[in-house]
């Protein structure tokens, strides 16, 4: 699959008040894996610092065995989102590193299910992920997992 039909798939579905805002290509996306052709979608609900912490983002690229980053070795909850010839994966977090106690000269990972989820996508060609910010209290940014699976669901193949 080359990059001009990558480049072509878009979701037909964002939750409200995010528009689209950004794209990046090649191997500086650090989404899945690394790869010459990934691309990144960046949808926000404005310009502010604050809209740019808590995008909606999605990641595609050719199918491989990456996962999406943060989540490796992590199990997830496989979906059926009704998209003939694909496996869905849902993460209802992400790894982050824990506040080292004082002194501390190395940092551990832990996982963390209170600020981001997402939903990794696999067909036999394109992978694609949806990565988006979550609360446990509801503001501007924060994307459900109904919200989630919605934009999952409408990224065409």
């Amino acid at each position: 699959m080359g990059a001009l039909q990558l480049d072509a798939i878009k979701p037909s579905y964002v939750p409200t008040g995010f528009s689209f805002r950004r794209q990046l290509t090649g191997e500086s996306v650090a989404g899945i894996g690394k790869h010459q052709q990934q691309i990144q979608l960046v949808y926000t609900t404005g310009w502010d610092h604050d809209d740019w912490t808590h995008p909606v983002t999605i990641y595609i690229r050719p199918a491989g065995e990456a996962s999406l980053g943060a989540t490796e070795g992590r199990p997830g909850l496989d979906l059926d989102l009704g998209l003939p010839g694909s496996k869905a994966v849902y993460h209802d977090g992400w790894w982050a590193p824990e506040t080292p106690p004082a002194g501390a000269t190395r940092l551990q990972l832990i996982w963390d299910a209170t600020t981001v989820h997402s939903i990794t996508v696999a067909y036999p060609e394109i992978q694609f992920a949806v990565r988006a910010s979550r609360h446990a209290a509801k503001r501007i940014g924060d994307v459900t997992t109904v919200e989630l699976v919605k934009v999952a669901r409408s990224v065409q193949i």
